[in-house]
């Protein structure tokens, strides 16, 4: 049986630098962020001064409040910051209104 001359190590048959370059796996998804919290898994991802948590809630409330976004046009969830934060400044200026226990009290 013959030997093939064709050999596969050939340098003409791998083709140049540039076009290696093209065919190289490009990273795929987001670049990594240094600022995103990513040792606890309700803020994961997040920037440190956000944490996710989900309520169940009146489906009305909820309308009410993706209709106020999309009249704004701002998003869900700075909507619901703006609305927590307008209800948290009316209620700590009301002299009326006890003052707010910390939850976490009594835990290491």
């Amino acid at each position: 049986m013959a030997q093939s001359k064709l050999s596969f190590d050939n340098p003409l048959l791998r083709g140049s630098a540039a076009e290696n370059e093209l065919t190289e796996k490009k990273k795929v998804g987001r670049p990594r962020r240094d600022d995103l919290v990513r040792d606890n898994s309700a803020q994961e991802g997040l920037p440190a001064e956000y944490t996710r948590f989900s309520v169940i809630c009146k489906a009305d409330n909820v309308k009410d409040l993706k209709d106020y976004a999309y009249t704004k046009r701002i998003t869900l969830k700075e909507a619901v910051d703006e609305v927590v934060e307008r209800f948290f400044r009316e209620y700590r200026s009301n002299p009326d209104n006890e003052e707010l226990l910390d939850h976490t009290r009594g835990k290491k």
